[in-house]
Order: C-alpha cells, then sequence, then structure tokens
C-alpha cells in the first residue's frame, strides 16, 4: 500500500492508517495512527464502518478559516489526554420549540464525560424572545463570544455595555442561541477549537528549534513543548484515557430520535512492526496503541476513533527498512496477519514513493533538515505517550523545508470523518453478553432543575435562567419556559407535543419530570451589560486559613477545581474521590491526606508534603509535583501520564500498576519503591535513584534511564525495549526473563546482574544523544 506518508502501514482489515515522523529531545520518533469509524445503534453496540481516511489538515466550516473548525487534523505527535468532539445540529424530535436542551454523555464504570447545552431559537426583528426552531447547527458562531473573547472569537458578542437605556439597543438584537449552564461566560458548543484560537494558542510557550540537514522531513518537537496544545477538543471534553467499549448517550442530537444510546464494540487496535533487509524480514513485534480521539458526526450517526503509538528509531537511514501492519480486534474476530516477508517482497515492486502530503496548519517550512543517511541518532528517549502529525517521506539528496511550530498556528487536532456515510455491516456475533448499561439512571436532556447563575451578558440576576423544556414521556404537553435573554428577561410561552420516550436498555431508568418555573408576569426593563471579566487570582493563603477553606468545601461536598490552598496545612484530611483540578498545592502540607480516586488532572504540587497520603487510583496526568515529598505515599492503580515528578523523592512509594507514560521522574528518588506491573512507557527517569525498586512485569517501553542507578533493583520479566540505560548502573540487578530487545546500555555497569532468559537481541552499545544536554552522553 503505497503513499505519502512517512513510513507505510498496511491496514489488514477496516482501518485507515498512516504515520508522523517527528524528534523531541533528539530522538526520532515515528508514531503508527490507526483510524476505525462506527455507526451509532441505538440502545446497541455500534456498528463496524468502511473505513475513512486519517483526516490530515484543519478543515473549516464554507473552507473560510476566519470560521469555526468544522473537523480538525488527527496527525498531531502526541496527545497528553484523550478528547471528545461531536459535530452536527440540536434537533426538536417533536416539532418546532423555542428552547431545548442538547447533551452528549459518555459512561463506562461511571460518568466520564457529561455536558450539556441550552439552545435557544433565532430572535427576530421586532421579538422580544427566541423564534421556534426544529434544527441548530451546534457552532461556535452559535455561542456567546466575538473578536475580543479568547475562548470563542467567532462567537456572538453581548450588548454593549453603557448609560443608554436597553431599549435603545432595539428589539431582535442577535443573542447566542447556545448556552452552556455549567459555565455561562464561556464558549458553548461541543466542537473542536480551532488552532489559532488563544486559548490553545497559550499553550504554546516556547517556539520552536528549526531541524537538522537531512533526508527526510520531520516535526521537530522543542523541549518544554506543552502538547495539550495538540488536542482540539474543548477542555470539559478533555478525558484521561479511552477503552473503546464506552456508552455514547446522545439527547436532542439525532433528527427523529430524542435520545440515542449506543455502546462502542470493544474494539482494539493493534500494530505490528518489523525490520526488512537483505536477508529478509525480521520477527514483527508489537506497537503499543491508545485509543486518544473519539469524534462523533451526530448528524451521520456515526463515530471514529483515533488510536496512536510511537517507536523510536536510531537511527534515520532506518526508516526505509521498517515495514508496518496494523488493523482492529473485535470480540471473537482476532486480526488475521499477513506474512512480513511476502508484503515487503510485493511492495519493492511498486517503485519509489509519491509526494510528501500537505503540510499541517499547525507547522510551516524551516529552513533546515533531519540528520543525514548513516549518522547516528538517538535509539529512544522520553517522550509523549501518543504521537499525531503527519510528516512527508523524502528521498535522499533532496533539499528539505522542514517544520517548524509557529506560534501563531496551534497545533490543533479533532477527528472528523469526512467521506459519505458508508453502509454498516452486520453485527458481529458476540460470545459473550453486551454488559448493561454502567449507569442506572441517565439523566435526561435537561440537566438544572433549579434556578441557573445568570447569563454572561446581563448584570442583573433579574429572573434566573430556567432550563428549557425536558424531553417528556408520551401526552401532549404546554411547555412554559422562561428565558433569560442578552440584557434582559423574556417570558416565552410555547405549545408543544413531547415524543415518545425511546426505548431503554436494561437498568436505565425512566427520569424524572421537573417542574418548570412560571414564566414571569411582564419581562422586567432589560439593561446592557458586558460579560463579567474573570476573578483576578487570589493571593496564596495562610495554612490555617486554607485548612479551613478546604474543611468548608469538603463539608459541603464540593469539589476544589482550580482552588489556591499553596502553603496550606491539609495533613490527614479526606479528599477521596473528590476533583482538585488545576488546583495550586505548591509547598502545601498533605501527610496523611486521603486521596483515593481524586483527580489531580494539572494540579501544581511543586514542593509539596504528601508522605503517607494515600493516591491510590487518584489521576494526577499532566501534575507537577517537582521537589515533592511522597516517601511511602500510596500510588497503585495511580495515573501518572504526563506528570512531572523532576528530584522528587519517592522513597518506599508505592507505585504497583501506576501509568506513567510520558512522565519525568528526572532526578527522583525512588529507592525501595514498588513498582510491579507498572507503566512508564516513553518516561524520563534520568539520573534517578531506583536501587532495591521492584518492578517485576514493569513496562519501560523506550524509557530514558540515563545515568539512572538501578542497583539491587528486580526487574524480572520487565519490558525495557528501546530503553536507554547509558551509563546506568546495574549492579546485582535482577533481569531475569526481562525484554531489552534494542536496549541501548552504552557504558552500563553490569558486575553481577542478572540476566538468565533475558531477551538482548540487537543490543545497542554507541552513545545515545542526551534529550535534554546533547554533550552529555
Amino acid at each position: 500500500m503505497s503513499s505519502s506518508w512517512p513510513a507505510d502501514v498496511v491496514a489488514v482489515n477496516s482501518v485507515s492508517c498512516g504515520t508522523v515522523l517527528w524528534r523531541t529531545g533528539g530522538v526520532l520518533r515515528v508514531t503508527v495512527l490507526v483510524k476505525a469509524a462506527f455507526a451509532l445503534a441505538p440502545d446497541g453496540d455500534a456498528a463496524p464502518l468502511a473505513p475513512e481516511p486519517v483526516q490530515r489538515e484543519d478543515r473549516y466550516h464554507d473552507d473560510d478559516p476566519s470560521r469555526s473548525l468544522r473537523s480538525a487534523s488527527e496527525t498531531a505527535p502526541y496527545l497528553p489526554s484523550a478528547g471528545v468532539v461531536l459535530s452536527g445540529h440540536a434537533h426538536a424530535s417533536a416539532g418546532p420549540v423555542t428552547a431545548l436542551s442538547a447533551r452528549l454523555a459518555l459512561f463506562r464504570d461511571g460518568p466520564l464525560l457529561d455536558k450539556t447545552l441550552h439552545v435557544f431559537g433565532d430572535t427576530a426583528p421586532g421579538s422580544s424572545g427566541p423564534e421556534p426552531f426544529e434544527r441548530m447547527p451546534l457552532v461556535y458562531e452559535r455561542a456567546l463570544g466575538g473578536p475580543s473573547f479568547p475562548w470563542n472569537p467567532v462567537g456572538i458578542s453581548a450588548p454593549p455595555a453603557g448609560d443608554a437605556p436597553a431599549q435603545a439597543q432595539g428589539p431582535g438584537a442577535r443573542r447566542p442561541n447556545l448556552v452552556n449552564p455549567a459555565n455561562p461566560h464561556g464558549a458553548a458548543s461541543f466542537g473542536p477549537i480551532a488552532p489559532r484560537w488563544p486559548a490553545r494558542r497559550l499553550l504554546q510557550r516556547v517556539q520552536a528549534i528549526p531541524v537538522d540537514p537531512g533526508s527526510a522531513p520531520l516535526l521537530d518537537v522543542p523541549d518544554g513543548f506543552d502538547f495539550r496544545a495538540f488536542n482540539p477538543a474543548p477542555f470539559d471534553q478533555q478525558l484521561p484515557f479511552l477503552q473503546g467499549d464506552e456508552w455514547i448517550v446522545l439527547d436532542n442530537l439525532t433528527a427523529g430520535r430524542p435520545r440515542i444510546q449506543t455502546r462502542l464494540p470493544s474494539a482494539r487496535a493493534r500494530a505490528l512492526g518489523c525490520w526488512i533487509t537483505a536477508r529478509g524480514a525480521s520477527s514483527p513485534w508489537d506497537i503499543h496503541l491508545s485509543a486518544d480521539s473519539l469524534a462523533i458526526d451526530a448528524d451521520r450517526q456515526m463515530a471514529s476513533i483515533v488510536w496512536r503509538g510511537h517507536l523510536a528509531l536510531e537511527r534515520l537511514d532506518m526508516l526505509p527498512h521498517l515495514r508496518l501492519f496494523a488493523g482492529i480486534e473485535l470480540p471473537g474476530q482476532p486480526i488475521r496477519w499477513p506474512d512480513p516477508g511476502a508484503v515487503a517482497a510485493a511492495e519493492r515492486t511498486r517503485g519509489s514513493r509519491p509526494e510528501e502530503p500537505p503540510v499541517p496548519e499547525l507547522v510551516r517550512p524551516g529552513l533546515s533538515s533531519a540528520p543525514p543517511v548513516g549518522e547516528q541518532g538517538p535509539s529512544a528517549s522520553p517522550s509523549p505517550p501518543a504521537p499525531r502529525h503527519e510528516a512527508p517521506h523524502k528521498r535522499p539528496g533532496r533539499t528539505l523545508l522542514p517544520l517548524e511550530i509557529t506560534q501563531a498556528a496551534l497545533p490543533f487536532t479533532a477527528a472528523q470523518p469526512a467521506l459519505p456515510f458508508a453502509a454498516a455491516r452486520p453485527a458481529l456475533p458476540f460470545t459473550a453478553a453486551r454488559p448493561a448499561l454502567p449507569f442506572t439512571a441517565a439523566q435526561p436532556a435537561v440537566p438544572l432543575a433549579a434556578a441557573q447563575p445568570a447569563l454572561p451578558f446581563r448584570d442583573a440576576p433579574a429572573m434566573a435562567l430556567q432550563p428549557p423544556p425536558r424531553v417528556a414521556a408520551g401526552e401532549a404537553a404546554k411547555t412554559e419556559v422562561a428565558v433569560a435573554a442578552l440584557g434582559q428577561t423574556a417570558a416565552i410561552v410555547s405549545d408543544a407535543v413531547a415524543p415518545m420516550e425511546p426505548p431503554r436498555p436494561p437498568l436505565v431508568e425512566a427520569a424524572r419530570e421537573v417542574d418548570l418555573a412560571p414564566p414571569a408576569a411582564e419581562p422586567p426593563a432589560p439593561s446592557a451589560a458586558e460579560p463579567p471579566a474573570p476573578p483576578a487570582a487570589e493571593p496564596p493563603i495562610d495554612g490555617l486559613a486554607a485548612r479551613r477553606r478546604a474543611e468548608a468545601k469538603l463539608a459541603e461536598g464540593l469539589d476544589l477545581d482550580g482552588e489556591d490552598l499553596s502553603g496550606g496545612d491539609l495533613s490527614g484530611l479526606d479528599f477521596s474521590g473528590r476533583s482538585l483540578a488545576r488546583c495550586a498545592l505548591r509547598g502545601a502540607k498533605l501527610r496523611g491526606a486521603r486521596l483515593a480516586d481524586a483527580r489531580l488532572v494539572e494540579a501544581a504540587l511543586e514542593g509539596a508534603d504528601l508522605c503517607g497520603a494515600d493516591l491510590s487510583r487518584a489521576v494526577l496526568t499532566n501534575a507537577r509535583a517537582d521537589g515533592a515529598e511522597l516517601v511511602e505515599a500510596v500510588l497503585e492503580g495511580a495515573d501518572l501520564s504526563g506528570a512531572s515528578l523532576s528530584r522528587a523523592n519517592l522513597q518506599r512509594a508505592r507505585l504497583a500498576r501506576a501509568r506513567g507514560d510520558g512522565a519525568s521522574l528526572r532526578a527522583a528518588n525512588l529507592e525501595g519503591a514498588d513498582l510491579a506491573g507498572a507503566r512508564f512507557v516513553g518516561a524520563s527517569f534520568e539520573d534517578a535513584i531506583l536501587r532495591d525498586v521492584k518492578a517485576d512485569q514493569s513496562d519501560f517501553t523506550s524509557a530514558r534511564l540515563d545515568r539512572a542507578d538501578l542497583g539491587a533493583a528486580s526487574l524480572r520479566k520487565a519490558r525495557l525495549v528501546s530503553a536507554v540505560l547509558a551509563h546506568a548502573r546495574l549492579d546485582l540487578t535482577d533481569l531475569r526473563g526481562a525484554d531489552l530487545t534494542r536496549a541501548n546500555l552504552h557504558g552500563a555497569a553490569r558486575r553481577r546482574a542478572k540476566i538468565a532468559g533475558a531477551r538482548m537481541n540487537d543490543i545497542d552499545d554507541a552513545a545515545p544523544a542526551s534529550p535534554t544536554e546533547p554533550d552529555r552522553s
């Protein structure tokens, strides 16, 4: 299968594939992209569809870059978290209404994502309230925003502020059709964020460095780059990971159906790689793939998933010898892999590769290129768990225009099918019964039964926004909705026949009806207002005040997202199951605190004292805990993907079954820690102390362990494929049964290391390049 990707991937069943050639920290990497499409089957498992191509560029509505994204590129080099996006329309299935709620939800063992938008009709000239509608596009152009709004520069601005009476604005002033009740001041949509919008561009805080001269174009990602900039999903639609078996619930998002709930069919993408030389094909090896993008096209009633994984290249001239194969497995449907040698022989008859694909928007031509063929490159290094961004392949000897990340054009990626809707395949015969829904009471479209916060386009509460009418069962209903619009509150009464409640899978109970507030007798005089400015960040509070503030939140059952508790004494408090996303806890005392199942996504924990704290199953993706004290802390089953724990003290910490793909633990102290069954693919452990660790059956694929001290550590049956252990201390290290295929052991001290039964094929003894200091090897 010839293509213009840097390396070809043979799709062995109904998937589309691509590759990305990129480099970070001086290490060349190839990312494998695998995409599959599924038809949304109401109350059942989604059915596989014919594959759609991996999207290689951002696509805007009406092909106009000044508008919002219709769908985003799927070729970013790495996503630190999964993203979910949805495109389409809100639908009033029972006939015209003035307002309704549209809901997107994902469930696994519990809710992963549950987001509702309130949708209002257009305001006609001379009218004081919304007009009835049956179909409303879910685009950012219909939400609050404008050129001065960094989160939505294409939206509808609020009425101008001033002393003039609101009536001077005139009836029929345009008002947002889409409102997010959870964040009325923000953008309201389910779609991808465009790359040039400040909300994403602000994440990119470093300039790109040019790539070196060479023979294959690549994306050179500078050290310190914030990979969240590559994720096009709104922040409230980003998840730690996807499994491919989640339930999707859509309310008022498909024509003719108030609700669709469908389960992804437990699909699992797999990829194999092998090397082709004059002597034939090597034994194939697995490339770990993770699902990190879910795009739902509600109008076409389909969804697509993108999986990605990566491998390191020691030298650029190895790329032409790489052969890749990929497909998806479904229950009872294993992949039938082709013979690598036969495929390679057939490929040799097809000639050279075609010209390179278009350069993605987030990169621009630079002035240099990649290392020359034959020059040794690094064999492995820390890097994000999954990369994606396309890079074309050129023949040796040609002048290159390398790819350079720009400050103006952000790395945005989102999945969106592009081809016409394909016919669904017959349902696959599963041997096991499909599990029931993981939730017992599906929430209907309207999530709010009580008064909502004032909309962002008024300065007086007047009348609280009531939720739009919810989907009712059976008979006709007279719906009265109190609508708060731009600068004024209007009463709208509309007669509508509620649609029949759709059938539910087992264990899904009918949602209770919510009494709607009566309309206002007369709408109060409108008042002009601007959206309130975001509150200024509060200065850190003292230790006792921080504790009282945290205790008050906990007593009220509230989360602590975004709170600043830096320096606070929070020792012994119970935060179990609470969300502390983006919480500032720098220097805080959390000794013995209970944080089991807590969400600490992007939390700031630099210098915090977490000795003896229970963080089992906690989510710390992209958290910053440099220099933190975690002696004897419990992190079993915790998610540390993308987290930074440089110089942290984790002596005797319990990290069994923890996941830390792409994490940085440079110079950290893990002496005596338990890492059994843990996964740290592409993580950084340079100069770390790992003496006496128990890391049996752990996964350190492509990890950097330069100069790490692994003396007397136990890594029996551990996976160290393509890991860099240059100058590491492996004295008395137990590596029995471990897989060190293509590992770099340059200068490693291996006195009395136990290596019986270890796989040490293609060991590299050449000096690798340092990911941070090229001169230090």
